[in-house]
């Protein structure tokens, strides 16, 4: 088999497509949650943290990198896409 047959299904992305992007997003609403503590009353005003963050991975670069990923490897993106239903956040996206 060539290097197109083949989609890094083990480990983490067993569980999720993106866990790099899942890092990420935990990252940020870490902080956020950090932030609230510190200063609740400021709850909305820290979602420009973690808010653009989520909408550029849902919106922006999952579908890009999705789209690229059944340009290189159709059949086994389109399989592991099957086995793998969670794009960002392994049991919910």
């Amino acid at each position: 088999k060539g290097s197109k047959d083949l989609v890094c299904d083990f480990g983490l992305w067993r569980w999720c497509r993106h866990p790099n992007y899942f890092a990420e997003n935990l990252f940020w609403w870490s902080m956020y949650l950090f932030g609230v503590a510190a200063h609740p009353g400021m709850w909305v005003t820290m979602l420009v943290g973690p808010m653009p963050i989520t909408t550029l991975f849902l919106f922006a670069s999952i579908p890009m990198m999705e789209e690229r990923q059944l340009t290189r490897r159709p059949k086994a993106f389109v399989e592991y896409r099957k086995r793998v239903p969670f794009a960002l956040v392994p049991g919910l996206l």
